[in-house]
């Protein structure tokens, strides 16, 4: 066989592969098996929502894609992102999120006021006949949440 017999083939696929997503399902390169999020991101599979993604697949999809779509996760929360902040960024469920930005300083007093043998009581309103978050009584003191922002809480100490 003579080299001018054979056929030479070539292929070249973008090193940005999110600039697909928009393109006709028959054009696409070979995403799926190689470089599609369900290969590449198989841990993301049991929380794509597949009944609210009926028109898109994770086969057909990359990684890097910028499209949002719905996701499920574990506790039944449904919300969308991009597939990116998913994938890449590695951003979970925003509800969950959310009900751990609130519930993790309260764990925190906990955890250490435990360390100390201090008590703390949480969510009453029992001490003075308003809600307070955190009750310290050894210390006549209460931490109460002022003002929230995104991930950020500001809290007061206040010296009963």
């Amino acid at each position: 066989m003579d080299i001018k017999d054979c056929i030479i083939y070539e292929k070249t696929i973008p090193a940005h592969p999110a600039v697909y997503d928009d393109f006709p399902e028959n054009l696409l390169p070979e995403l799926a098996g190689y470089n599609d999020l369900a290969t590449t991101d198989a841990h993301l599979l049991s929380e794509w929502d597949y009944e609210k993604n009926k028109n898109i697949s994770p086969n057909k999809i990359s990684r890097h894609s910028m499209q949002s779509v719905w996701w499920k996760c574990s506790l039944g929360h449904s919300w969308k992102a991009k597939i990116s902040e998913r994938a890449i960024e590695g951003k979970g469920c925003k509800v969950c999120e959310k009900d751990y930005l609130t519930v993790f300083p309260k764990l925190a007093v906990m955890y250490y006021a435990a360390k100390k043998r201090i008590k703390v009581q949480t969510d009453t309103d029992k001490i003075i006949g308003i809600p307070l978050e955190i009750y310290l009584p050894e210390e006549k003191a209460a931490i109460e949440t002022v003002s929230r922002t995104d991930r950020v809480f500001f809290y007061k100490l206040l010296q009963m």
